[in-house]
């Protein structure tokens, strides 16, 4: 996974970090929110303030930004 990155990130919760993780291997939001007991729309809510406070405008905005932190951890943990 990619906790390395969101210690980084003092601006993140912890459930920010958690579904930021879980967003980032691939799981969508349906699935996310059935695995931690939360509704999807808080789960979307999550991903929402996560864009902002991280500043990107889409997923592979986001992706970047992990990749350009650490590019050898984030291309182990995303592939």
């Amino acid at each position: 996974m990619t906790r390395w990155v969101w210690k980084r990130e003092p601006g993140l919760t912890a459930r920010q970090r958690q579904i930021m993780e879980l967003v980032l291997a691939g799981h969508p939001s349906k699935n996310i929110a059935a695995d931690l007991g939360i509704s999807q729309r808080t789960v979307e809510n999550h991903r929402a303030a996560i864009m902002k406070k991280t500043g990107s405008h889409s997923l592979s905005a986001l992706i970047r930004l992990v990749l350009a932190a650490d590019p050898g951890t984030a291309a182990q943990s995303l592939g």
